[in-house]
């Protein structure tokens, strides 16, 4: 999807929350900004705002990139490559091209695949995000992203809540949050439905243990017969969870990406599906196979996950790469599920293939777990 007057979230009133991040967007404007193309990589966990980076990036110098600016995300169904050849064009001009979701690839293809984009793309400039640092040398540098400074997490909680930097409470979400951004946003976010700053912190508080314990608290051995009982055991309170996220639907955002993908495998598993979910691994592999079979035939569907905070829908660009996933798959259709919401122009787009694409928001989500609760 090549981006012509850049994503909306910076055309909108969020533009104006960005905060902090300016040691890091001297850095990317140092390396990108010049006579010679870059690759860079952007890491850190999940919600550290490394897409949010780097869109302010492209859009603060998008006047650098007179060929466009392109905007896709990496998935398990095909190389990098591969989804760059799909939608760029390219030109004798510079141009820049962003690839989310890196840590979707195994880091053994991504050299390959990424040397082939620099091979095919000679003026283009590649920014990349990742949860996963990439050995990759292919990178000119590589870009970690940990929490916001002190300043810049005051600077948040006052521009969302008004809080002052003053204030206790302040001080304390962000000794608990320790400067992540998107757990700010979400704590944010409670505290507007009335959570009391109070509570919320009283949740916050963690604890660790490294394995199964007792009721005396010491730990089972992995090769002890409790233990084994307890992993079986825990099979049977999928049940229970999925009545605790019915009554309860902001349990989603409670869960890892991970988590989000098993809960919607085991959802189509009770609707009747044949599920295989891609392994977890290292890199991040994700999505899910759904076959059923019924007296027309057997049908296949590629399901892509996509655990957002409600604050980011989902755009046009990654409904449209499950679109040339599908094709090149030869699939029967696609289903993009995630937390959140759509944006209007994916919907947009997702009529006129309404056979070959089906969306399920925050709402649809809903949907399924009341089907396979009336079951």
């Amino acid at each position: 999807m090549k981006i012509a007057n850049m994503p909306i979230q910076f055309d909108s009133p969020l533009r104006q929350l960005f905060v902090g991040r300016q040691t890091e967007l001297k850095i990317l404007q140092r390396e990108f900004i010049g006579p010679t193309t870059k690759f860079v990589c952007i890491s850190g966990p999940g919600g550290m705002g490394k897409t949010s980076l780097a869109m302010m990036f492209a859009e603060r110098n998008r006047t650098s990139f007179p060929a466009g600016i392109y905007n896709l995300h990496a998935t398990s169904f095909e190389g990098v490559d591969i989804t760059v050849d799909r939608y760029v064009k390219g030109g004798v001009n510079p141009y820049l091209i962003i690839v989310d979701d890196l840590e979707a690839r195994p880091p053994d293809k991504v050299e390959h695949e990424l040397f082939a984009v620099r091979q095919k793309h000679p003026n283009a400039s590649l920014l990349a995000t990742t949860r996963f640092a990439h050995p990759s040398t292919i990178f000119d540098l590589q870009l970690k992203l940990s929490g916001l400074s002190q300043a810049e997490f005051y600077d948040l909680l006052q521009k969302r809540l008004h809080y002052s930097s003053s204030s206790q409470i302040a001080h304390e979400m962000y000794e608990a949050l320790m400067g992540h951004p998107l757990a700010a946003r979400l704590a944010v976010e409670l505290l507007k439905r009335g959570v009391t700053p109070r509570e919320l912190l009283e949740r916050l508080q963690s604890f660790t243990w490294t394995g199964l314990v007792d009721s005396l608290g010491a730990e089972i051995p992995k090769e002890a017969p409790e233990h084994r009982q307890i992993i079986t055991d825990v099979t049977s309170v999928s049940d229970d969870f999925l009545f605790r996220l019915h009554e309860n639907p902001e349990l989603l955002y409670e869960l890892t990406p991970r988590g989000f993908e098993e809960l919607v495998a085991e959802l189509l598993g009770r609707l009747d599906y044949e599920v295989t979910l891609t392994p977890i691994s290292k890199d991040g592999g994700k999505d899910i196979y759904a076959a059923k079979k019924d007296h027309l035939g057997t049908f296949l569907y590629i399901v892509e996950c996509k655990k957002y905070a409600p604050d980011n829908p989902v755009g046009v660009g990654l409904v449209r790469q499950l679109n040339g996933v599908v094709q090149a798959e030869q699939a029967t259709a696609g289903i993009l599920a995630t937390t959140s919401f759509f944006t209007s122009g994916a919907k947009e787009f997702q009529k006129a293939i309404s056979y070959q694409i089906s969306l399920k928001d925050y709402l649809g989500i809903q949907g399924w777990l009341k089907a396979v609760l009336n079951k």
